[in-house]
């Protein structure tokens, strides 16, 4: 899925994460991935997906980056965004009184508006408690 040159240039920010977050969506439920939630919030911490996979419970950020940025979008997932996500995602397991196995993973996608986008997953990325 290629946005044209013209429209990404044009798409703000927020316009663009959604299309990312798409991209993700596509890309995991392709993997085996059952999506269950997308942009879930607590507070002012959001999660981008939450899926299953097999029998796990994953909490998914998502992070598009241009190509010519000179980060990897999955290095871009500070400390503090990362306690949010956890605690987001210790409300979310609360709320469902699931007590079962969870993790958080980080997808990175480079684009640049030309070429077919770059998706990379990172399962257990990161642990809570571990930063």
């Amino acid at each position: 899925m290629l946005l044209y040159p013209e429209i990404f240039y044009m798409a703000s920010k927020f316009q663009k994460g959604k299309w990312g977050e798409t991209l993700a969506v596509n890309w995991l439920t392709q993997h085996d991935f059952k999506i269950i939630d997308r942009n879930w919030f607590y507070g002012h911490a959001e999660i981008d997906i939450i899926a299953w996979h097999a029998h796990i419970l994953v909490f998914i950020e998502v992070r598009l980056l241009h190509r010519n940025n000179a980060h990897l979008p999955e290095n871009t997932v500070s400390g503090l965004k990362r306690k949010k996500i956890a605690s987001a995602a210790a409300a979310f397991t609360e709320s469902k009184h699931y007590q079962g196995d969870i993790r958080f993973d980080i997808i990175g996608i480079v684009y640049d508006g030309q070429h077919t986008p770059e998706i990379r997953h990172f399962p257990d990325a990161f642990f809570p408690g571990l930063f």
